[in-house]
């Protein structure tokens, strides 16, 4: 049930050490999951040098979808690359359900955001999951 998340800020040090780390905690049976796919340096590109499950799309892309095509044509397309490359998609800051529904068309996996809950205290979402 633990995920580990990877930023970006982690890989612009691109350092052997983290790929060493990356690679000891997957052989421990935990998923690696890249976080903010496409806010600065992270791409796809470091599939390359890293092994993630999953990666993370940025709320910026889904916060920015009624603001012209540009986030509407790169959502579908970068799912469709990371499908390939053996990698599940997330898209981080739904919070409408017309983004839920361009999402799971564009062929995200996952979905996370205010939409489905705001962020709960541990005690709380034990409650919830008991």
């Amino acid at each position: 049930m633990i995920k580990i998340e990877i930023t970006e800020w982690d890989l612009s040090n691109n350092t052997s050490r983290l790929k060493e780390q990356i690679d000891q905690l997957r052989s421990y049976g935990f998923e690696v999951w890249m976080d903010d796919f496409g806010s600065g340096y992270s791409s796809l590109n470091t599939s390359n040098d890293y092994s993630f499950d999953l990666v993370k799309i940025d709320m910026v892309f889904v916060r920015h979808l009624d603001d012209g095509q540009l986030n509407r044509l790169l959502i579908p397309e970068i799912t469709k690359v990371a499908h390939k490359l053996g990698l599940k998609v997330l898209a981080e800051g739904v919070e409408k359900e017309e983004q839920r529904y361009f999402l799971r068309e564009a062929g995200c996996d996952l979905l996370q955001g205010f939409l489905f809950s705001k962020p709960v205290e541990l005690d709380e979402n034990q409650q919830v999951i008991s």
